[in-house]
């Protein structure tokens, strides 16, 4: 799959390296509890969507599928 054309100043942010004081610093930070409610909440009603291992790989399946069938952005002329 070609990578899509990004506007330079996102294409920076996207391909930016992380130094290793970023991501420690990352890891150390904790998850608040909102966004572990926010996970549950998420995991919770995919299992209920989908309840059956085959269910749930064929939802990912058809994710997959949109996600690389959408048309890659034209470069600006």
């Amino acid at each position: 799959m070609k990578r899509q054309y990004l506007r330079p100043e996102i294409a920076a942010i996207h391909d930016r390296l992380l130094s290793v004081e970023e991501v420690t610093q990352s890891l150390a930070t904790p998850i608040s509890d909102e966004e572990v409610e926010s996970t549950r909440e998420l995991v919770c009603w995919f299992v209920r969507r989908y309840p059956t291992a085959q269910e749930r790989f064929a939802y990912n399946r058809r994710a997959y599928v949109r996600a690389v069938a959408r048309p890659t952005l034209r470069k600006p002329t």
